[in-house]
């Protein structure tokens, strides 16, 4: 057990170690703001307009083209409601567009519920593309209520690779 420990402890040094953190200009709406190295989205329950607020960013995925890649950070959660949809609620997604076959890709994280605090939320995407149009990071809310904030400061990047039915970060190109 302790040999497993040990190794679980060097793997996270090492996941640390290779992801690059993300430095992004965000782009945020009437109910979205930065500050204090957060990013902190609000949409009210009684919002008239089915509830939907993001903040976006520009994200070079140049040098992920034709890996898997993990985007993740440590977010906290008030009151975050049911979407109608699985696909909506919470929000962190990638978007882009494959220059070769001119289909849009939006890849997302899985939603989250309720109140939370410091929950890391990870996306996961293969760019199989070789040629991709500006590719877009979105953090918000779609179709549903709560306050959702995301800590900048753990916001990072990284290339992985599935090795015998596990996931290791590689080193970033």
């Amino acid at each position: 057990m302790r040999t497993r420990v040990a190794a679980a402890a060097a793997f996270l040094l090492a996941a640390s170690a290779v992801a690059a953190p993300l430095k992004l200009d965000w782009q945020c709406g009437k109910n979205s703001i930065v500050k204090d190295n957060l990013l902190i989205v609000s949409v009210p329950r009684d919002d008239k307009k089915a509830g939907t607020e993001m903040a976006r960013a520009e994200i070079d995925l140049a040098p992920y083209l034709g890996r898997m890649v993990e985007i993740r950070v440590k977010c906290t959660g008030f009151d975050m409601t049911k979407a109608a949809q699985a696909h909506h609620g919470s929000k962190l997604m990638l978007h882009y567009k494959d220059l070769d076959t001119g289909l849009d890709q939006w890849p997302q994280a899985g939603t989250v519920l309720g109140t939370f605090k410091d929950r890391e939320i990870r996306l996961r995407d293969y760019i199989a593309s070789k040629r991709i149009d500006k590719a877009q990071l979105s953090f918000g809310i779609q179709f549903a209520a709560g306050t959702f904030i995301m800590d900048l400061s753990t916001l990072e990047i990284a290339a992985v690779e599935l090795k015998g039915g596990e996931i290791y970060r590689v080193k970033n190109p």
